[in-house]
């Protein structure tokens, strides 16, 4: 079946089995500026990719060899009414949200404060300044460095990795993760043993069990 064709946005699968899918923000003249018609673009390629089964783990790329993305189109917003900005806040929460809600594993950018504490959250929203990489690797908010002109391939090797697990198990430790965060740790733990239920009776722990024993590779029917 082939990927939905959108207009700022590019879907790309990789692998024998099309398990990675590759988001890619393709306004690259605009250095991925975020425009109302690419928030709708990347919420509709995201709800697509949540509502795939066979989708494992998600890397979002950029097109641009300049920048990742510079945040919202102000060219655009140049001749919005309030109005018109106000209408525009629904696209961007439906495309922020559609990567925040992707049910598999995603490498992409995070939560700020949830990622780095209140505090250094503040340093860098109320500055507005820029930093390195060794600074974003110190303060959490870059998980691993690799070498220049790397960080694609080797995001794709990562989310490879990823999708080389039980899906259902994935899954459900993604959902475990997010739903445990914030709560107490009875209620953490009862979140935990939900998630240990709907994986611990699954086909693919059976198979991995199988798998183990034979000492072979899994194939996991992913449910």
């Amino acid at each position: 079946m082939s990927e939905p064709t959108y207009q700022h946005v590019t879907v790309t699968r990789h692998g024998d089995e099309g398990y990675v899918a590759e988001l890619a923000l393709a306004r690259a003249a605009a250095l991925n500026a975020l425009s109302t018609d690419m928030a709708r673009d990347i919420a509709a390629a995201t709800a697509a990719l949540a509502a795939d089964d066979t989708v494992r783990a998600v890397v979002v790329t950029s097109t641009s060899e300049k920048a990742f993305c510079v945040g919202a189109d102000l060219k655009e917003r140049n001749g919005f009414s309030d109005a018109d900005l106000l209408a525009q806040r629904p696209h961007f929460r439906a495309a922020f949200g559609g990567i925040l809600d992707l049910p598999v594993p995603s490498i992409a950018a995070q939560l700020l404060t949830r990622r780095i504490g209140s505090s250094r959250a503040a340093d860098l929203v109320f500055t507005g300044r820029r930093l390195d990489v060794a600074e974003a690797e110190r303060i959490g908010l870059a998980d691993r460095r690799v070498p220049a002109g790397t960080d694609r391939a080797a995001a794709l090797e990562l989310a490879a990795t990823i999708a080389g697990n039980s899906p259902v198990g994935v899954r459900n430790a993604k959902r475990a993760l997010r739903q445990g965060a914030d709560v107490d740790l009875a209620a953490g733990l009862e979140v935990e043993d939900g998630a240990w239920r709907a994986t611990a009776f699954s086909g693919d722990r059976a198979e991995g069990v199988a798998a183990f024993n034979e000492k072979r590779r899994a194939n996991w029917p992913g449910k």
